[in-house]
């Protein structure tokens, strides 16, 4: 198998709440490519879900620093700064991106999560609106991708979900 199909089977394996086998598919990922940040992002993820705080956060920004500060690596380094109470440091991360998105494309989604694990609430919501209409195919992964959880999670962010046609959170606000 590839560092790619590696990379997609950690990702199912954090979806779905195994962490150890996402851990071992991330390692794997990077034994067969050492350069590839998404293994890093991989293995962050599986990192936190088995509480290695400190090593999550290491893992993510080294992905961070060898994806040229990629808006998907930094949007996680936000998040795992704010499961660790540094709202500053995850404020920095939504002002660079928010800069950045005047000169080049910075997702909506990115923004948004960025925006929210920085208690930007009104801020995540508008940028989560600019996601869906740019119809940011990550929007998918918001029932098991730990920095996108928020999105269900949140009842602030249901109506919004409604609109997506999100059949977990539609069956949760249509019981009367």
């Amino acid at each position: 198998m590839t560092s790619h199909t590696h990379n997609q089977l950690a990702i199912l394996y954090v979806c779905s709440g195994n962490f150890q086998e996402a851990l071992k598919s991330s390692e794997t990922a990077i034994e067969l490519d050492a350069d590839s940040f998404i293994s890093y992002s991989s293995l962050s993820a599986a990192l936190y879900g088995l509480g290695k705080y400190e090593e999550a956060i290491e893992a993510i920004k080294f992905s961070v620093k060898i994806s040229g500060r990629h808006q998907y690596t930094l949007g996680m380094l936000s998040w795992l700064y704010a499961m660790n109470d540094n709202l500053t440091e995850s404020q920095k991360i939504l002002d660079e991106l928010i800069t950045r998105s005047k000169t080049e494309y910075i997702s909506g989604l990115s923004l948004s999560v960025a925006a929210y694990h920085s208690k930007n609430y009104d801020k995540a919501y508008e940028f989560l609106e600019q996601a869906f209409e740019e119809r940011a195919s990550l929007l998918i992964s918001i029932s098991g991708y730990p920095f996108l959880s928020f999105i269900k999670t949140d009842t602030r962010f249901h109506p919004f979900l409604k609109r997506l046609n999100y059949p977990e959170i539609n069956e949760l606000t249509s019981v009367t």
